[in-house]
């Protein structure tokens, strides 16, 4: 973790017993901005919040907006997984982000929680990708997730004297995970494309390869991370 990250909550903390309004604000917002957990909950926010505004914007003028949503996020078995997945990501996403800037002695063990609670939203995520009926992208994409988390999350319970490639391997899995997704919706986009389709079908597959790619530096961040302690260790050996 650099130096700059790792002053951010104290500079917070400064600005807020001084009450210097305009400096508190950008210090929040780099704050809540920086590392893993930040980029997995922006990603998360974006996937979950243009869903609903696509819904609302092909019912407009029509009423039963409420009805609308309800169905969207909760009118299906598969729906429900998938509502449920993303709020236990953001979930997540905030333990992340409370392991990057706070205490460091409380880094590894908040990163295991998060990992394990990120784990368990993605078999929730791969039950919803099945009920959809996308298997392949489920097996693909959502084992992989999900294995590499909860590899991850139960890797202090393996007795082995250097984890660290274990680590590597979990956390490059789950890194690897997004590309099948990636590349799925970058198909289904050149499909509209060519069929000279409605824009709308090509806006949401459009936002989720952000979405994505903001997951994917998450990983990388993680990724990066597990090789530097490995480092330090090998160090300290």
């Amino acid at each position: 973790m650099d130096g700059k990250t790792r002053h951010v909550p104290d500079q917070l903390e400064q600005s807020i017993r001084g009450r210097d309004i305009t400096r508190f604000i950008p210090v929040w917002v780099a704050a809540r901005t920086n590392g893993p957990g930040a980029l997995y909950n922006m990603g998360n926010f974006i996937a979950l919040f243009s869903g609903v505004g696509l819904v609302l914007w092909d019912l407009r003028g029509q009423g039963g907006a409420f009805d609308g949503l309800q169905d969207h996020l909760v009118g299906s078995a598969p729906a429900a997984w998938l509502t449920s997945a993303i709020i236990v990501f953001c979930v997540s996403g905030e333990i992340y982000h409370r392991a990057f800037h706070g205490a460091p002695e409380r880094r590894v063990i908040l990163t295991l929680w998060a990992d394990l609670i990120s784990g368990l939203a993605a078999v929730a995520l791969t039950i919803a990708l099945i009920g959809f009926g996308d298997t392949t992208m489920a097996i693909v994409a959502g084992v992989m997730l999900a294995g590499g988390k909860l590899g991850n999350a139960l890797l202090p319970l393996v007795p082995l004297r250097r984890p660290g490639p274990l680590e590597f391997s979990l956390r490059f899995t789950v890194l690897a995970s997004r590309f099948p997704s990636i590349l799925a919706l970058a198909l289904s986009l050149r499909l509209v494309f060519e069929a000279s389709g409605p824009i709308r079908d090509m806006v949401m597959p459009a936002i989720m390869i952000g979405c994505f790619l903001l997951w994917l530096a998450a990983d990388a961040i993680l990724l990066r991370r597990s090789v530097s302690d490995e480092v330090g260790r090998r160090g300290r050996g």
